[in-house]
């Protein structure tokens, strides 16, 4: 006598498209084993079918013109595991309580449904938790990709949103083999772009489009163009090819903006009190001149030139010391004057 066992999956490995793999190749092979060992007085023209169970489980196989089942229960764990084949559709699914995995193949459409999906090949990694992880490119001519309208325009595809609150990429590692493009036609206020800790690695310039926002945040290398933006914080080094200001920075000489003018004293004295250097960074090559900030802040920074930046570390506002040089050459001419 042929004894059929139904291979098992789990209802949580429903989930991994490998394990459905493996599922349905070895039930492919039991049940070609069945099909070459049932007894001949089994077989009806129209219809085969099979029904095994005992306490704990129950097994059904039908077999006819109509369809193809096979199904199996648990009874005390209240699991069921079927697959249902008919000419234009195959269904697999795993079942316990309210709970449904299924994948449905027709001639319309493939459906994966149920509490989650998980993929593991080379090209392709979706995991439970929903982190997604590919390679290739991604190619779209219309749709949505969350709160974003796909468009295509001049025969280039990009993400169009309407009203962005914030943004922010904290932790997150965005690596791009070319060029990386974050640009918008029309103004994103209430909004900022915090890349202090991400890591961005971009084999050509990346761009940062014009964006009317409270801040622009960056501690890696980045090409970034800032546009209307309020405050540009870098924690790294920043490279400028131009720098101009038609709002602050030179607008501040106006003297309609100031209050409280006075003299500056002792500019003279203070100016050969520091201690300028000449000194390399520890990490990279070439020789640097200026000051050391603490060192100016032990003689008590009277002018204010040093500042605390949000990672710790102090800079010295170099512009600050032109009024102050100014006033110092011209105690020093009238020293000259006098002697």
């Amino acid at each position: 006598m042929s004894v059929f066992t139904v291979p098992k999956i789990a209802i949580g490995e429903i989930k991994n498209l490998e394990k459905v793999k493996l599922y349905l190749t070895e039930l492919n092979k039991k049940i070609r084993f069945l099909s070459e060992n049932v007894d001949g007085d089994n077989i009806v023209p129209s219809e085969y079918q099979k029904f095994y169970q005992n306490e704990e489980k129950a097994v059904q196989l039908v077999h006819s013109m109509d369809g193809f089942t096979l199904a199996m229960e648990d009874h005390e764990e209240k699991t069921r595991a079927a697959i249902e084949q008919t000419s234009r559709a195959l269904d697999l699914y795993v079942k316990e309580d309210d709970l449904l995995n299924r994948i449905s193949l027709s001639t319309e459409k493939i459906s994966i449904s149920g509490t989650g999906l998980e993929v593991d090949s080379k090209n392709f990694k979706l995991d439970n938790a929903g982190n997604l992880s590919l390679t290739g490119k991604i190619t779209a001519e219309s749709g949505n990709f969350g709160s974003f309208q796909i468009v295509n325009e001049g025969g280039t595809s990009f993400l169009r949103g309407n009203t962005i609150d914030a943004c922010g990429l904290g932790g997150t590692i965005v690596n791009v083999r070319n060029r990386l493009d974050i640009t918008t036609d029309k103004d994103i206020t209430g909004c900022y772009i915090d890349f202090r800790n991400c890591k961005i690695e971009v084999t050509e310039k990346t761009y940062f489009g014009w964006f009317a926002c409270d801040d622009v945040v960056c501690g890696s290398t980045v090409y970034a163009n800032c546009g209307q933006c309020r405050d540009a914080y870098i924690g790294g080094r920043l490279s400028c090819y131009d720098i101009f200001s038609n709002d602050r920075g030179i607008a501040w000489s106006d003297r309609r903006v100031k209050k409280d003018i006075k003299p500056i004293d002792n500019a003279l004295e203070y100016i050969l009190s520091l201690r300028p250097v000449s000194y390399k960074l520890k990490d990279e090559e070439g020789i640097h001149y200026g000051l050391v900030a603490q060192e100016i802040l032990s003689g008590g920074d009277p002018f204010g030139i040093v500042h605390t930046m949000e990672n710790g570390y102090y800079c010295v506002n170099y512009e600050a010391l032109h009024g102050v040089i100014t006033k110092a050459i011209q105690e020093l001419k009238g020293i000259s004057d006098d002697l």
